[in-house]
């Protein structure tokens, strides 16, 4: 027996009706009903508001140019001088 042989046998092709699988979805109900917590309610529940907050770095001034830049470079962006000394 062909490999193609067993496959038929194990799924057997059937023909489709649109009319049926109409009637099923229709049958279906949505019992799923969400309800809208108040901001107290889900302090009770411990459940928290999750809040994003961008940290940037410190800014310095460099000593070669007065730009301001960004702490923790090792040159300055904007003319290159060396800021590892400070």
């Amino acid at each position: 027996m062909s490999l193609m042989n067993g496959m038929k046998k194990l799924f057997p092709m059937q023909q489709v009706d649109a009319k049926a699988l109409e009637q099923k979805v229709e049958k279906k109900e949505i019992s799923t009903v969400y309800k809208k917590e108040t901001q107290e309610e889900r302090m009770e529940n411990g459940e928290y508001e999750i809040l994003e907050r961008e940290i940037f770095p410190e800014k310095i001034i460099c000593p070669d140019c007065g730009g301001i830049t960004w702490e923790g470079l090792d040159f300055c962006d904007k003319c290159g001088g060396d800021l590892r000394n400070l």
